[in-house]
């Protein structure tokens, strides 16, 4: 992965005849992800987001604080789409149980920050939303690489609002990825969607420096989607 922004400066600036050492993956493959955009309001992108997993899951929803993956959770929990939320706030024994209900189905949605994304290697993920649009290109492709992992298909879909619309248009052209920005459409993920141009190089971005609760009612007896359902 390469450096970008004040670290790539210093690297450049102070080292001489550097040697790099990269553990984990190579690289995310994104070759089967179909990126899809929607134009939501604000307030309605909870209602969408719970759209979206219960039509497919596994799903990971990323947010850009704790604060927002707490309460997206709260929010899906009471729309009967069972979800953990799962950062930094979270004790890594919290981190763990969350991940392995995730894995093993009883957890339908995973709502994550940033950071504690570095440690989901799930396979078998769906579904990526971004809830909060990523801070640059190198944090889209990371946060979409826990789809489509290893050949197997998957979508990206992005929440855009009137207040990101901006960053999300200047996101896509550092990508390479030129995809309109649509209405609400669960029906229409199933049919083909936009790929990222392999090669396109991301501009860098330069800068200064608790389980599932029981569901009452209705969602009492609900029926869970295979965990592995896919749109082709």
């Amino acid at each position: 992965m390469d450096l970008d922004g004040a670290v790539a400066e210093l690297t450049r600036r102070y080292q001489r005849d550097p040697v790099r050492h990269e553990v984990g993956e190579k690289s995310d493959d994104h070759g089967n992800a179909r990126h899809f955009f929607w134009k939501v309001g604000q307030v309605d992108r909870v209602a969408h987001t719970a759209s979206v997993i219960s039509a497919s899951s596994p799903a990971i929803v990323f947010c850009r604080t704790r604060h927002a993956a707490d309460k997206v959770a709260k929010r899906l929990e009471q729309l009967g789409v069972r979800a953990e939320a799962i950062h930094g706030g979270r004790s890594q024994s919290q981190r763990t149980r969350a991940l392995k209900a995730f894995s093993d189905g009883r957890v339908w949605a995973l709502v994550a920050t940033d950071v504690a994304a570095r440690g989901i290697h799930v396979t078998g993920v769906a579904c990526v939303i971004h809830f909060d649009p990523a801070d640059d290109a190198k944090a889209y492709l990371h946060r979409s690489g826990r789809t489509a992992r290893a050949g197997a298909p998957g979508v990206v879909l992005s929440m855009v609002s009137e207040g990101t619309a901006n960053a999300v248009r200047n996101l896509q052209r550092s990508l390479g990825l030129d995809a309109p920005v649509g209405r609400p459409d669960v029906a229409g993920l199933k049919g083909p969607g936009h790929r990222i141009d392999p090669n396109a190089r991301p501009r860098p971005k330069v800068e200064s420096g608790q389980r599932p609760r029981a569901h009452a009612g209705k969602n009492r007896h609900r029926t869970r989607k295979p965990a592995h359902q896919y749109w082709g």
